[in-house]
């Protein structure tokens, strides 16, 4: 159930980077979509799903070198956008201080918004088999990253309320693509068609990583008996083609919807998902407190329950707004999601009894059997004789090497 609200909330949220481009290349070239803008648009959002799905498909290492590059050609105009609007006094701060009365604001929208866009830090944890010395590199990483997500957010934020004000041209001024008019009051055109530039790559990263988290989380699913063996194949680039495919398509189904409209959909599924693994891990932390892990949060199962309850009251709330709002078509939405997500896992586990589909060998209770091995041996005497009551999991063990990720089988080796 984890794994399919992950992977469509993932699905639904890339599905939105293609609509962000177009929004923002509409704002400077409406020329573009003439009068036929839907159509047009539909098409323009078919092509570039394909042509990243075919990026995406030659290989992680492409979609990794080329991150840090993405990164700072779509830093790089927002920056010069502050640097020039701070030098030339197109700022005024008395704009940062314009109050809307609370009872006109769009909580729904602003909550949804603002909640996708500082989410989804945990998709990279579906990439952990393939980088070294996960347990050091992601925390540096994460650390790093917060700090330059607030700064990217805050800066430009803060410059654009400074120039034309919280409610210049009226509120709907404020939408999807602004920065590029404010860029353009800032720093003519050329400003304004570098920040158009920024956006099509971010959106290209995004779309990419996005992409790449999804695909990965299929493969895992498949390499662990969730899902049939054909999720598993890997191309001559090493990557999962079925699983990209599968993303793929539902990109183009989704894609096509409106921008708030998908925000909600991909928060509400993604809240969910948040809440079981939430759960899973008081519960796993409470049923094995001893257990050796990879990365161990190091507080006591209390602590940890405190540390969780903030997040998951503001889940909550996520989860509660579009019923009180009356939001029913998403309501719908999740409620059939979910019960596909709960239909899934039986009926695939019954095609795989039937042999109707090819499954790896080792089922999904399996791997957990063996997930438990590997971190409780660590915790074994080393005078305590292992040969004899630990044959059947070290079997077990070898029987998947074939199915490991090349972390998990290192620490196999090393027992």
């Amino acid at each position: 159930m984890e794994g399919f609200f992950k992977w469509l909330s993932g699905v639904t949220d890339n599905a939105l980077y293609p609509v962000i481009f177009f929004t923002y290349l509409e704002q400077v070239a409406p020329w573009l979509f003439g009068g036929s803008g839907w159509l047009v648009r539909s098409g323009m959002i078919f092509a570039t799903n394909v042509s990243l799905t075919y990026l995406n498909y030659r290989g992680l290492h492409v979609v990794g070198q080329a991150a840090v590059g993405m990164t700072v050609v779509t830093l790089a105009p927002f920056l010069v956008m502050v640097v020039v609007a701070l030098a030339r006094g197109k700022v005024d701060p008395a704009n940062w201080f314009e109050v809307k009365p609370l009872g006109e604001v769009d909580w729904l929208s602003f909550m949804n918004v603002l909640f996708w866009s500082t989410n989804y830090w945990d998709t990279v944890s579906t990439l952990a088999g393939e980088v070294k010395r996960p347990s050091r590199t992601f925390p540096r990483a994460l650390g790093f990253a917060v700090v330059l997500v607030i700064l990217s957010y805050l800066l430009p934020l803060l410059v654009g309320i400074g120039v034309v004000g919280g409610s210049a041209g009226g509120d709907d001024e404020w939408k999807l693509g602004f920065f590029a008019t404010v860029a353009r009051g800032v720093g003519g055109p050329m400003l304004a068609w570098s920040v158009v530039l920024a956006a099509a790559v971010s959106q290209l990263g995004q779309f990419e990583a996005e992409m790449t988290t999804d695909s990965y989380q299929l493969l895992g699913m498949a390499e662990r008996g969730f899902l049939p063996e054909a999720f598993s194949k890997r191309s001559e680039h090493g990557t999962p083609t079925l699983a990209i495919v599968f993303s793929s398509i539902g990109i183009v189904i989704i894609g096509s919807l409106d921008f708030l409209l998908i925000v909600e959909m991909l928060n509400l599924l993604y809240c969910l998902a948040e809440m079981l693994v939430f759960a899973s891990f008081i519960k796993l932390r409470y049923d094995f407190p001893d257990l050796k892990r990879p990365f161990r949060v190091p507080l006591g199962t209390v602590g940890c329950v405190v540390m969780v309850a903030p997040a998951t009251v503001l889940l909550l709330v996520m989860v509660v707004l579009p019923v009180v709002r009356g939001r029913w078509g998403v309501v719908l939405w999740v409620v059939v999601a979910s019960v596909c997500g709960a239909a899934l896992y039986p009926l695939l586990q019954d095609l795989r009894d039937r042999g109707s589909l090819r499954f790896v060998p080792s089922t999904p209770d399996d791997f957990h059997v063996f997930l438990h091995s590997l971190y409780s041996h660590a915790e074994v005497d080393e005078e305590e004789d292992r040969e004899g009551e630990n044959d059947e999991e070290v079997a077990l063990l070898i029987s998947q090497r074939e199915t490991l990720t090349p972390r998990v089988l290192s620490l196999v080796d090393e027992l």
